[in-house]
Formats: structure tokens, sequence, C-alpha cells
């Protein structure tokens, strides 16, 4: 337990140091075996924790929500990788969060993200796919949008 309290205060410790924030939102569609959706998602992002280029780590927050008429949303966060080709931006990593209902929490979610982005300036265009696992359930999205650096 210590050495999490020390990789939490390490890891709080790089985004204050952290040069670079950026901030959007999408739209995501999602099929699986608990269903269909389509939702919409504000992230996140402190960029350039870690750089040896062309590979950068990044630490993205995400949060969706369902476009439907029953409630459902996901709070989640994690590392990404993040491979430059000049233009184009390959990354990839996982993050954890809770899976939320009309009726509260639901439960962990556990989520691989995979996808491309292409900087314009101070707007980054994206497309992932995602992969999601939260108990029996599993399934697989695409999320696309914009983020705007900070």
């Amino acid at each position: 337990m210590k050495n999490a309290w020390i990789l939490g205060f390490l890891l709080l410790l790089s985004c204050a140091w952290a040069q670079q924030f950026s901030v959007g939102g999408g739209l995501s569609f999602n099929a699986g075996s608990g269903g269909s959706s389509a939702q919409g998602n504000v992230q996140f992002t402190v960029r350039n924790l870690v750089q040896a280029s062309p590979l950068t780590v990044h630490l993205r927050a995400v949060a969706d929500a369902a476009l439907s008429s029953s409630f459902t949303a996901t709070v989640s966060a994690g590392p990404l990788a993040s491979l430059n080709l000049d233009p184009l931006q390959i990354y990839a990593g996982p993050s954890l969060g809770l899976l939320f209902s009309s009726g509260g929490v639901t439960g962990p979610i556990f989520a691989l993200a995979a996808g491309l982005e292409l900087p314009t300036g101070n707007v980054y265009t994206f497309l992932e796919g995602v992969f999601t696992f939260n108990g029996p359930n599993a399934g697989f999205g695409l999320r696309g949008g914009v983020n705007v650096r900070l």
C-alpha cells in the first residue's frame, strides 16, 4: 500500500509539471453483450507526462453518458502511450473506472482503447476503438471527436 501511495504522489507531481492539457468530447457507438447504445463523452487529457521522441505518455480521464431513455454512464481514467508519426499520432492504453446506472454504481469497468489522432494547431481530431469489460458484459465501440489544447 505504501508503494501505491508513493506512485500516486509521483503521478500527481508529474501532472503538476505537465505543460500541455486538452479538453474535448465526442460521440461513441457501442455494441456488445449488454446491448447497443450511442453515448456522448467528455475527456480531459494531461499530455506529454513522459517524452522519449517519438514516444510520449499521456494521462486521460473520460466520462461517457448514454443518449437513450435509460441512464447509464461511465467515468474512467488511464495512461495512453502515443507514437508520433508526424502529422498523425497512434495511441493505445488501458483505463479503469466505474459504471453507473439509474440505480447507482453498477460496478467496475475496464477498457482498452486504441486510436488515431490528427493534431491541427491546438485542435486534436480523434477516432478510436474501445473494448470494454464490466462483470459478465463485454463490448466494442467506436469513439470519435475533438480535443482542444488549453
